[in-house]
């Protein structure tokens, strides 16, 4: 039987960002991606539309839209790691064994990035390997989220490392990924593009306005999740994005 009743939005929930520099990606996961709508953490919301509005003069860009499920309150200000490697040695507690792994960094917010891409495989000679973990340093990064298994997309142990780019990894990790509040190794930071919104080359003038893009969404959004929207290319002073939405 259908279901006759219908779902109503409690309140009003009105965001937006300022939109300047490019992201110029095509995954969400550019430093200068913005979050323009949460969704309540507990019901969800409703995102019926968002608008454009220049902020003066821009050259012509495009907007792209995408659904996320990042985790903490703001896309990630901190980089994709490269993909790590790793040399096995001796000194440690590990059995015989292969290890993978990968890297996702974690903003001073406490956003995650995206996954590096993975290790290759590194054989470990026990009982008493070890595994000296390396990869390069992301920028605005203030810890990361190191994840291993033994072959690839098994990663689901995990721990944390502040600062250093380089861990000595002596045992398997006694956490599970999602100690850290992720449920799985797959993503950290899921964004799918939903859509892209082309905006015209504008001249800020005191005399006529600039033209309103409206871009039609009407989506239900899962509770916590996201929408984010970053440029293609740089402008001069800014679109203003809006998200015209509600809480359920």
């Amino acid at each position: 039987m259908p279901n006759i009743q219908p779902i109503f939005s409690r309140v009003s929930d009105i965001q937006g960002a300022l939109l300047i520099t490019a992201a110029a990606d095509y995954i969400g996961q550019n430093v200068f991606n913005s979050v323009v709508f949460q969704a309540d953490p507990t019901n969800g919301g409703y995102v019926q539309k968002l608008r454009f509005k220049a902020w003066g003069g821009n050259i012509a860009t495009v907007a792209r839209v995408y659904i996320t499920t990042a985790n903490g309150i703001n896309a990630p200000s901190s980089n994709v790691p490269q993909s790590p490697t790793g040399t096995a040695g001796s000194g440690g507690n590990l059995l015989t064994s292969n290890i993978v792994f990968k890297v996702a960094s974690v903003d001073q917010w406490g956003a995650p990035s995206g996954w590096s891409a993975e290790s290759a495989n590194i054989a470990v000679t026990g009982p008493t390997g070890n595994v000296q973990l390396n990869w390069n340093a992301s920028s605005n990064s203030n810890s990361y989220i190191v994840a291993v298994g033994k072959t690839p997309g098994s990663e689901e142990r995990a721990f944390m490392v502040t600062g250093a780019n380089t861990y000595n990894m002596i045992s398997i990790p006694a956490n599970n990924i999602s100690t850290f509040g992720w449920a799985n190794t797959a993503n950290i930071y899921t964004s799918g593009l939903f859509g892209e919104c082309s905006l015209p080359a504008v001249t800020g003038i005191q005399t006529t306005g600039t033209v309103d893009i409206d871009y039609p969404m009407n989506l239900a959004l899962p509770p916590g999740y996201k929408i984010i929207v970053g440029l293609g290319t740089t402008v001069a002073n800014g679109w203003f994005c809006t998200a015209i939405a509600g809480k359920y």
